[in-house]
């Protein structure tokens, strides 16, 4: 026979398990979701992983060879900044 504490407490386990394995499965999904974002211009493209991390940066055309580096530094944050926000509204 066991006591009433013992069962609460394995009851207060049993949901901790369930807890913790589907936050487990959520963090998974989030980090192998992924969203790109192409600035106006398509100078630069951004793609960030499901919590907005930067994974990759591509530059689609030869754009940014005639841009100023602070202008394309600019551009950079921005498409990234804008990546990362969609990447949270999908999560």
């Amino acid at each position: 026979m066991t006591s009433p504490l013992y069962d609460r407490i394995e009851q207060a386990y049993a949901e901790f398990e369930e807890k913790k394995a589907a936050i487990s499965g959520v963090e998974q999904q989030m980090s192998g979701a992924q969203t790109t974002v192409t600035a106006k211009n398509r100078a630069v493209s951004v793609t960030v992983d499901g919590r907005g991390d930067l994974v990759e940066v591509k530059f689609p055309t030869n754009a940014y060879r005639t841009m100023a580096p602070a202008e394309l530094a600019s551009l950079l944050v921005e498409t990234q900044k804008t990546a990362r926000e969609e990447a949270r509204e999908k999560a």
